[in-house]
């Protein structure tokens, strides 16, 4: 995230299904000793990883992001962040 480098990996889903998911990372969050990462697809489609969940280590793709100055992440968690919205 320190690159503002989207990346791209392999997760599993809660239906246990792998799935391939390349997203703009922004933000962390830890919440009941689990580790959550936030980013943004292609679309601008906000997602949530059990970082856990992944089943190898994320690859750098080629495109760079950058966050607009106002985003206020620890608010910006607390709004969107549900055991629900985890992918």
């Amino acid at each position: 995230m320190r690159k503002w480098t989207v990346i791209e990996f392999i997760y599993r889903t809660k239906e246990n299904h792998e799935s391939y998911s390349c997203v703009a990372p922004f933000g962390l969050k830890e919440i009941g000793g689990r580790w959550y990462l936030f980013g943004f697809d292609r679309e601008d489609h906000l997602h949530i990883f059990d970082i856990a969940n992944r089943t190898e280590d994320p690859e750098l793709f080629w495109a760079t992001f950058s966050v607009p100055e106002m985003l206020d992440f620890g608010r910006f968690a607390e709004r969107y962040f549900t055991p629900e919205r985890v992918k």
